[in-house]
């Protein structure tokens, strides 16, 4: 069997908080709102957290997906009283 020094425990510990950190970046990218925030902070402050052009795009994409699923429950209906 293997034995673990603390020294190597350590060095797992500082990879896996370092993975951590970099999924939570990368999950905290794909929220809506901070789009919205740091494009409403760029217009009126100049300064942004993440790349303007990343959260414009980001706001258009998901406008449009959200358009043609409320017009796609339009047309089928679903929800509507008769």
């Amino acid at each position: 069997t293997a034995s673990y020094t603390k020294a190597d425990w350590q060095r797992l510990k500082d990879e896996f908080d370092a993975l951590h950190a970099r999924v939570a970046e990368l999950l905290a990218q794909g929220v809506p709102v901070l789009h919205m925030v740091n494009a409403f902070r760029y217009g009126i402050l100049g300064v942004s957290d993440i790349r303007i052009g990343i959260a414009i795009t980001f706001m258009l994409v998901a406008t449009v997906v959200l358009y043609f699923g409320c017009a796609r429950l339009l047309v089928s209906g679903r929800g509507m009283r008769t």
